[in-house]
Parts: C-alpha cells; structure tokens; sequence
C-alpha cells in the first residue's frame, strides 16, 4: 500500500493508495482500493476494489464492492456492489 502525509490506519489496508489526510478506522478493511484525500472509513466499513473521492463520508458498516464514488458524497450504511455513486 502507498500512504500519503497524514494518513491514520487504524484498521486493515491492502493493496491500497491512500490520499493526504484519510483515515481508516480500527474495524474496518480497506482492500485494492484507491481514497482521495480527506475520506474517513469508519469501522465496520469494507472498501474493495474501489475508487473513492475526495472528501467522501461513509456511514458506519458501509460496503462497497468494485464501486466509484465521487467526490463529497455522503453515503447512509448500505452495501453497493458495482455502481457509480453518484448513479
């Protein structure tokens, strides 16, 4: 994995860019995955193969699956599998 300035992981990452100022939570798993800067994952959360934003907030226990969300989203805990956020 590549971590940029201020990155915290708490939780897993794997295979995984992180941009400036992320956060991954104790809890919460992060695999083959590329984070903007400034994008929480809070625990319970599993982030695969997917491409997040800048600024995104996910809510606790969310999962995506090979999915694309863009920047400044906010997401309400659900599982997403292949999409485009926003659709």
């Amino acid at each position: 994995s590549v971590l940029a300035n201020g990155v915290e992981v708490e939780g897993e990452v794997k295979r995984s860019y992180l941009g400036t100022g992320c956060r991954v939570a104790v809890g919460a798993h992060v695999n083959g995955s590329l984070l903007m800067g400034g994008t929480t994952v809070p625990a319970g959360c599993i982030i695969t193969d997917s491409v997040i934003g800048t600024n995104v907030v996910l809510a606790t226990g969310t999962v995506l699956n090979a999915c694309v969300v863009g920047d400044g989203e906010r997401l309400e805990p659900a599982e997403f599998d292949g999409q485009r956020i926003p659709a």
